[in-house]
């Protein structure tokens, strides 16, 4: 009877359900850890500056950015009388931009360099394209565009495939087990040898 009863058991277990979870939650939580410098930058905006003014960097540095697509400008920033220091640039194949809430974008130009102190800062930026205006935002490095591009979508998009292929897989064994238990039922109430387990025949009509 015991071998009867767990062929009676749908399987895979439930609890198997719980896989496909998981992984989604997982590839949920490593896109919004990834793409979290992205939502603070797009929540804190950012500031309008002027070519060749003075802007004032944090500890955790700024990214310049221009409301033209650049076409090879740069950026330098000097300060007092200090030799100037360029740009930490994006790469030319990453096409850096950051929407803005007037519907208007912004590319990036560069960063200042991670080691730079806090500090005031002349900033001074050449060959930028026609009528495009200056602004500051939160850092931002092509090491973090790479990470947004490759934990914030890559690796979440393969984490929910696999979960759907688990899924599936769970689905269809399930429907299967099910099925075959259907089977063995209709078997039994049928009277069909094997059914049973115990010989395979139908338990003796009750005494009379």
């Amino acid at each position: 009877m015991a071998t009867y009863d767990s062929d009676m058991k749908v399987r895979p277990a439930a609890t198997w359900y719980l896989v496909p979870v998981l992984l989604w939650v997982a590839a949920i939580v490593l896109a919004l850890v990834a793409w979290k410098p992205i939502i603070d930058l797009v929540r804190n905006g950012v500031q309008p500056v002027g070519n060749n003014a003075s802007i004032s960097v944090p500890s955790g540095g700024l990214t310049i950015y221009a409301t033209r697509q650049p076409t090879g400008g740069t950026c330098t920033i000097a300060a007092g009388s200090g030799a100037p220091m360029a740009l930490t640039t994006f790469q030319t194949d990453v096409n850096w931009s950051l929407p803005t809430n007037n519907g208007g974008t912004y590319y990036g130009l560069g960063s200042t360099p991670s080691s730079l102190s806090a500090g005031t800062y002349a900033l001074h930026c050449t060959g930028l394209a026609p009528g495009a205006s200056l602004g500051t935002g939160q850092r931002i490095d092509i090491g973090v565009v790479t990470r947004v591009g490759l934990l914030g979508v890559i690796v979440p998009l393969i984490l929910g495939l696999i979960g759907l292929v688990v899924l599936i897989v769970l689905l269809v064994k399930r429907h299967n087990s099910k099925s075959r238990i259907k089977t063995m039922r209709a078997s039994a109430t049928n009277g069909y040898p094997g059914a049973w387990g115990g010989g395979g025949y139908p338990p003796p009509p009750p005494a009379t």
